[in-house]
């Protein structure tokens, strides 16, 4: 079992880095090639790994993987995969995939490297799985959110440069700010949940950690970016490039919560 989750391992690896190579190259070309199938069936190839890797380490090690942060930071990447070849199904998105590539692949090879963590006594289970889930989740929606914007970004200012070259071939702006707008409305709600159940387990936890701390405001500051992102674009009509610049700012703060939780092993905290 341990071999096969190595090797499953190494063949998502694969995948995802033929993935993200094929998408990039097929983004710099300069005319339209027939291909464009190809890296997206490579991607396809690695999330079929990267999923046979998480079932046979899970049954390995034991370990439930909604309820252990290495797996549910490879679900949120594979999840992030699955959805993006559902979307790209008759839309002109193929050109995500050279973000939603290097992400996953990152993902993967990050995970391996995450602490292993212990349930705290007191700490209901299945709740913990539900908070891990709804966590994951969400984390994909809003990757996928701000994919889309930091693309939108790269639009406009081509197009306000007037540097078309490649903008032909790039989703449309009205696309990547619909698509943005609606992953967050899907994300919204699970991150709403993941922040509420996880205040819970803070009270419960009692710890005052400095890292832990900071890893609770980046993620209260997340939600609260993305909550103030849909309530303009409801209440003032903010879209397009602001809505893309908040949702990069929401993405941000995700990102280093992730950042803390990746650094928590050299810094010797257990929370």
């Amino acid at each position: 079992m341990e071999a096969l989750a190595t090797a499953s391992f190494s063949l998502a690896v694969i995948a995802y880095t033929i993935a993200s190579t094929r998408f990039f190259l097929d983004l710099a070309r300069r005319q339209v090639t027939t291909s464009t199938e190809v890296p997206s069936r490579f991607l396809a190839l690695g999330a079929f790994f990267h999923a046979l890797q998480i079932v046979t380490a899970s049954l390995f090690t034991h370990t439930c993987p909604v309820e252990s942060l290495r797996f549910a930071l490879s679900l949120a990447a594979l999840f992030l995969v699955g959805v993006f070849l559902i979307l790209r199904r008759g839309r002109k998105l193929d050109a995500l995939g050279s973000f939603v590539g290097p992400v996953s692949l990152i993902f993967l090879v990050s995970a391996q490297f995450v602490g292993t963590t212990t349930t705290p006594p007191g700490i209901s289970r299945v709740m913990l799985a539900f908070h891990i889930t709804a966590n994951l989740i969400g984390l994909g929606f809003v990757l996928l959110a701000g994919g889309a914007s930091a693309f939108y970004v790269f639009v406009d200012s081509r197009l306000k440069a007037k540097r078309l070259g490649a903008v032909g071939r790039l989703p449309a702006l009205h696309v990547l700010d619909r698509m943005a707008y609606s992953m967050l409305l899907f994300g919204f709600p699970l991150l709403t949940f993941g922040v509420i159940s996880g205040g819970m387990f803070f009270s419960e936890i009692d710890t005052t950690s400095p890292i832990s701390l900071v890893r609770a405001a980046l993620g209260y500051a997340a939600w609260c970016v993305v909550a103030g992102v849909l309530l303009l674009r409801a209440l003032r009509g903010w879209h397009g490039k602001k809505s893309a610049l908040g949702t990069l700012a929401g993405l941000l703060c995700v990102s280093l919560v992730l950042l803390v939780y990746l650094l928590r092993p050299l810094m010797g905290a257990s929370a």
